[in-house]
C-alpha cells in the first residue's frame, strides 16, 4: 500500500513482532520476536511497567533495529489504534491512518504516558477515540512500539492500513 517505501517494517500482531527492511523496492531478511500484544499481556502478567522490560530485553537481541533509521511502518490493529490516539491527541484534520505520518520523539512521550497511565489505572485522555476491543491492549502495544522506536533510532513513523490479508490479495493479482 505504499509503494517506494524505503525503511524498515513492523507488523504487530498478537502473538509476535515481525520485522522486515525494504529497500531498492525490495525486502531484505527480517526478524520475528515474541512480542505480540496478546502475548506480552500474558507474559507480563497484565503489567505494563514490566511489559516494557520484557520488550527492552527482546528487542535488545534485534540486528534490524542496529544503527540509526529514518522511518519506520507500523503495521497491526493495535498499532493502528494507538494512530486514532495520537491523531485524536493532535487535533490531526483526518481520520484516515493509511499514511499516517508522526514524529517518532512524540510518540514515544505518549507512549510512555499510556503505559504510566495504565501502571497508575489512571483514564488516557481521548481515549475514546479507540475502540473499546483495542483499549485494554495499548499499553502493551505502546510499550513495544517506544521500544522499537527508541532502540532503532527512528526519525519518523509512517502508519499502515493494511497488512498481511492485503499483501495475500495483492499477490493474488495476474502482472498486467
Amino acid at each position: 500500500g505504499m509503494p517506494g517505501f524505503a525503511g524498515v517494517v513492523g507488523d504487530l500482531g498478537g502473538g509476535s513482532l515481525e520485522f522486515a527492511v525494504i529497500a531498492d523496492h525490495a525486502d531484505q531478511p527480517g526478524e520475528t520476536h515474541g512480542l505480540g500484544a496478546i502475548r506480552l499481556q500474558d507474559d507480563s502478567e497484565g503489567n505494563p511497567e514490566k511489559a516494557v522490560a520484557l520488550a527492552r530485553e527482546r528487542l535488545g537481541e534485534s540486528q534490524v533495529l542496529e544503527g540509526e533509521h529514518e522511518l519506520f511502518c507500523a503495521i497491526g490493529g493495535t498499532w493502528r489504534a494507538l494512530a486514532k490516539l495520537h491523531q485524536a491527541r493532535t487535533k490531526y484534520p483526518l481520520h484516515m491512518i493509511q499514511d499516517y505520518v508522526a514524529d517518532a520523539g512524540d510518540l514515544i512521550k505518549l507512549f510512555d504516558e499510556i503505559v504510566a497511565a495504565a501502571a497508575g489505572r489512571k483514564p488516557v485522555p481521548n481515549i475514546e477515540a479507540v475502540s473499546g476491543s483495542r483499549r485494554e491492549l495499548l499499553p502493551f502495544g505502546a510499550a513495544v512500539m517506544a521500544e522499537v522506536l527508541r532502540q532503532g533510532r527512528f526519525k519518523k513513523v509512517v502508519f499502515s492500513a493494511m497488512g498481511v490479508r492485503e499483501g495475500i490479495l495483492y499477490e493474488t493479482l495476474a502482472e498486467d
